[in-house]
């Protein structure tokens, strides 16, 4: 990874979303630390505690106060839920949601089939925390969007979903 400050700049985000939510939520970290999550080059190790950080503080009195935790849950889902994302094609690397290629690290190409394994990932975690749990169930874009999904049972995303809540 060409990006040799980013790492060091999760890590003081995710500092400081434990020191000071409010000025966390100030600087924007939750999009930050989210779109971590969600980018294949960054090791799964990281992804991880940034997510378990997350959760942790969208479950404190202070961070539900300063954060957007519905805004930040719809967008972990994302990978899962925004059907451009997920059905259009042919879009040839412009890097929005409905291209082929969408560039979450500066240097890196990822796909969408990347992105939807880091998805993955992290619902996978969410869903094995009783944290994470109580979170998507609460969340209006959580659980619900996730099972609306199987409406169609035909759709790749839907049967990705169902792999991760059964598995």
């Amino acid at each position: 990874m060409d990006d040799y400050l980013r790492l060091p700049c999760l890590r003081a985000l995710r500092t400081l979303l434990a020191v000071d939510p409010r000025a966390f939520a100030a600087a924007n970290g939750s999009k930050c630390l989210v779109d971590a999550v969600l980018d294949p080059a960054i090791g799964q190790s990281l992804a991880d505690r940034l997510l378990v950080s997350l959760v942790a503080s969208w479950q404190s009195p202070q961070g539900r106060r300063f954060l957007r935790v519905d805004a930040e849950v719809q967008r972990l889902l994302a990978p899962f839920t925004d059907l451009d994302l997920a059905d259009q094609g042919g879009g040839g690397g412009g890097g929005g949601l409905g291209s082929d290629v969408v560039f979450l690290s500066q240097h890196v190409k990822v796909t969408r089939d990347d992105r939807l394994r880091a998805g993955q990932r992290a619902l996978l975690l969410m869903a094995q925390s009783h944290a994470g749990l109580s979170l998507l169930a609460a969340n209006p874009f959580g659980l619900a969007d996730l099972f609306r999904l199987f409406a169609d049972p035909s759709t790749p995303n839907a049967q990705v979903v169902l792999a991760v809540m059964l598995g």
